[in-house]
C-alpha cells in the first residue's frame, strides 16, 4: 500500500476540477485519504467523505449503506437532469412507447405487463403515494385550457380505435377472472327504501334517492 501512488485532483472533479496537470498531484494512499478528509471537513461534500472513508479502509456496514444511498441519490439527480432536457425527454418517450407497443401487441407481452402491474399496485404505500402525485400533477395540467382541449380531442380519437376497444375488453375480462380483484371491487349494499341488494356502483344509480322520490317504502 505504501508504494502505491494515486493521482489526486486538487479541485475535485465533482466541484468542477479538470484533468489539467496543474490540478493534479501525486499522493500516497494515506495522504490521498487525508486530502479528501480535509476537503470534506472544509466543504462537507458527500463525494469527499466517501472517498476518504474508502481510501482509509473504513469499509464497514455503515459505510456501505451510506455509499448505496449516495449512489441512489446521485442517479436520481442525474435522471432528473436528463429528463429536464426536452430533446432527451422526447427521444426517450418515443423509445419507451415503441417498446410498450411491441410488448402489448402479443398475448405473452400483455400477460407479462399485467403481472408486473399487479405486483406494483399490490403495494398499498406505493398506491397511496402515487395517487397523490398523479392527482396533483393532473390538477396543474388540466388547469391549462390548451392542454385540456388537446387531451380531450386525443382521448375521443383514441377511444374510437377498434384495436384499443378490443384490448380494453380483453383486459377487463382478465381482471374480472381474478377473485381478489372482484372482492376488492364489488361492495354489496342494501337500498333502505326498497331493500334491494346489489353492487354499490349500480345501486347508487338506480336506487337510494331514486327509490326515495318514487315513494317506495
Amino acid at each position: 500500500m505504501k508504494n502505491i501512488i494515486h493521482k489526486h485532483h486538487i479541485i475535485p472533479k465533482h466541484a468542477g476540477g479538470s484533468n489539467d496537470p496543474s490540478n493534479i498531484e501525486k499522493l500516497t494512499v494515506k495522504k490521498h485519504a487525508e486530502a479528501h478528509k480535509l476537503l470534506y471537513e472544509q466543504h462537507g461534500c458527500a463525494e469527499d467523505r466517501l472517498a476518504w472513508l474508502g481510501l482509509s479502509g473504513s469499509m464497514n456496514k455503515e459505510f456501505s449503506q451510506e455509499k448505496e444511498e449516495f449512489i441512489r441519490l446521485k442517479c436520481s439527480l442525474g435522471a432528473k437532469k436528463q429528463w429536464s432536457d426536452p430533446e432527451f425527454r422526447k427521444k426517450r418517450s418515443k423509445e419507451v412507447s415503441k417498446q410498450l407497443k411491441k410488448e402489448w401487441s402479443t398475448p405473452e407481452g400483455r400477460k407479462k405487463r399485467l403481472e408486473i402491474s399487479r405486483k406494483i399496485w399490490a403495494d398499498k404505500e406505493f398506491v397511496k403515494r402515487r395517487k397523490k402525485e398523479v392527482s396533483e400533477q393532473a390538477k396543474k395540467q388540466w388547469a391549462d385550457p390548451k392542454f385540456k382541449k388537446q387531451m380531450t380531442d386525443k382521448i375521443r380519437e383514441f377511444s374510437k380505435n377498434p384495436e384499443y376497444i378490443e384490448r380494453q375488453k380483453e383486459e377487463s375480462t382478465e381482471r374480472w377472472k381474478n377473485e381478489e380483484f372482484r372482492k376488492s371491487t364489488i361492495k354489496i349494499v342494501t337500498c333502505p327504501y326498497c331493500k334491494t341488494k346489489g353492487d354499490k356502483r349500480g345501486m347508487a344509480r338506480w336506487h337510494f334517492e331514486n327509490c326515495k322520490y318514487k315513494g317506495v317504502k
